[in-house]
């Protein structure tokens, strides 16, 4: 069971969703700060000001103020969004009961089909969250049991964000680390298999390099070829004087390449992107206004 709305979902739990689906349950810690939020929504509808996705329309239909009988028309237009963990934050304005049955939708495998193309990249996964939207409102090819009506704000709150975009790159980065993975073990099974030394990965020359993808790949040989039999049966009487190369220096070679850079680069991304809310505009918890930006 991995827990949401705590903000501090890691890189190994989103691994273990995107290829275990392990049950998902929202942190009840999370409830205060959400039902703030949605009363900050409920205050501004009451003030009669005009606030961008609450009570007007979007993008060009900005200047355009909507009768309170039509937010719901406006709202089924709108889109489901892989973004339980970003809205559990607290800071979009929508009710528990939504997050809820997006929960529902994920623990019961309902997955919504969504069009391979159409994102507009930085600027929002628009129009596949649209399509993710439709089995909430129980008017697309995969329905809730119990569709809901979405109330002001809930439908921007579910359009606005790049969580498509960022699973997409979330399954890239899984698929590279196996591959580079493979590559470290293959490396290593080509010393042992000839009868290499593991001497070349000593943690202290790589220390003195002061490179920490070097220094983090040589450890992982030394943990893959301790207690080896092989390198065992020639400690002594090896005439050699070392390795190949192309053996003994794969720590340098391997910490060279632009894949070890774009790992790191790639998981520091990864790691802040699944918790940042993306709704915008953020309604303030303490005032009738709400804060609008990228």
């Amino acid at each position: 069971m991995i827990r949401l709305g705590t903000g501090r979902l890691a890189l190994k739990d989103l691994r273990a969703i995107a290829r275990e689906a392990p049950a998902l349950e929202l942190d009840a810690a999370c409830l205060p700060r959400l039902r703030e939020s949605q009363a900050a929504v409920e205050r501004i509808l009451k003030s009669g000001k005009p606030a961008y996705g609450i009570n007007t329309g979007f993008g060009r239909l900005s200047q355009t103020r909507i009768a309170d009988g039509e937010l719901e028309e406006l709202q089924r237009k709108l889109t489901l969004a892989l973004k339980i963990e970003s809205l559990a934050r607290g800071y979009s304005g929508v009710r528990p009961l939504l997050i809820e049955r997006l929960l529902e939708l994920y623990n019961r495998r309902l997955y919504p089909r969504i069009p391979a193309k159409g994102s507009v990249g930085a600027s929002g996964d628009l129009a596949p969250l649209a399509h993710l939207s439709l089995a909430l409102l129980g008017i697309g090819e995969v329905q809730h049991p119990q569709p809901i009506k979405l109330a002001p704000k809930e439908g921007l709150a579910l359009l606005n964000g790049t969580q498509v975009s960022t699973a997409l790159a979330l399954v890239g980065l899984f698929a590279a680390e196996d591959i580079f993975a493979a590559a470290v073990a293959a490396g290593a099974l080509s010393v042992d298999a000839a009868a290499g030394s593991d001497t070349p990965f000593d943690a202290r020359i790589h220390e003195l390099r002061g490179h920490a993808a070097q220094h983090d790949v040589a450890k992982h040989y030394l943990q893959l070829l301790e207690g080896s039999e092989i390198r065992r049966s020639h400690l002594e009487n090896d005439p050699r004087v070392q390795d190949p190369y192309s053996l003994r220096c794969q720590p340098q070679t391997t910490r060279s390449s632009s894949a070890t850079k774009s790992f790191r680069v790639a998981t520091s991304t990864a790691s802040r992107s699944p918790s940042s809310p993306t709704g915008s505009p953020s309604p303030s918890p303490r005032s009738a206004r709400s804060r609008s930006g990228a």
